[in-house]
């Protein structure tokens, strides 16, 4: 079976460019977590909340590795999901008079810090 040097040239910036977009599509960016933020609505407003920075980088790692492996739609799911077993388990926080989960008070604080 013969090649010829065009096809192999294609075949081989075909594959490399799909490569490319694979670990370029791989890594969740910028857009992807403002698109996720933008579902939230934030109705609280967010002011005096103490030494939140090591959960909330910590919880934005978590989003951003969900984003990338599951994409915006799956992962706004996915949070929902948990927000609801949150409210259900009773894992919830005063802040400022409103009563939120621990998942929708990281989303807040999140949306504050990158705004």
């Amino acid at each position: 079976m013969r090649v010829s040097r065009r096809a192999f040239i294609f075949s081989g910036l075909f594959l490399a460019s799909g490569w490319a977009y694979w670990k370029v599509r791989g890594v969740s960016d910028d857009s992807d977590i403002e698109l996720f933020l933008a579902n939230y609505e934030s109705v609280i407003p967010v002011k005096d909340v103490l030494n939140t920075n090591i959960q909330i980088s910590l919880f934005e790692k978590k989003i951003l590795s969900m984003l990338a492996s599951m994409g915006v739609a799956k992962t706004i799911v996915a949070v929902n999901q948990i927000i609801k077993n949150e409210y259900q388990s009773e894992d919830t926080r005063l802040m400022n008079g409103w009563i939120v989960s621990e998942t929708e008070f990281k989303i807040l604080i999140l949306k504050k810090n990158r705004a």
